[in-house]
């Protein structure tokens, strides 16, 4: 009989923590939203956001130097500039959220 009440009481303990995961689950997919599911957290999106806006300057820019050959040295020049700012954008924002913690 008391194995059967030790094991009811875990199989209780295991339905408590399970509810308390799914609950937490919950609460994280809605701070997150829809964005959030597609990029992630707040700390990864910054970084998600930099990488789609360089790539989609470099597919641009190579587009770009193919149908025009002389643009080529300037698309460099550009991306070059692009990659620094989402950089400076990445860095840039970690500090202000660091400093928001404090």
């Amino acid at each position: 009989m008391s194995d059967e009440h030790s094991q009811s009481g875990s199989d209780n303990e295991l339905a408590r923590i399970h509810l308390q995961a799914q609950s937490q689950r919950a609460a994280r997919q809605q701070e997150i939203g829809k964005m959030g599911a597609f990029f992630g957290s707040r700390d990864n999106a910054v970084v998600y956001l930099a990488m789609i806006i360089i790539v989609l300057a470099v597919i641009g820019g190579v587009v770009l130097a193919i149908l025009d050959a002389t643009l080529r040295g300037d698309m460099g020049k550009a991306l070059a500039a692009l990659a620094l700012s989402a950089l400076g954008y990445m860095f840039g924002s970690g500090a202000i959220r660091r400093n928001d913690d404090h």
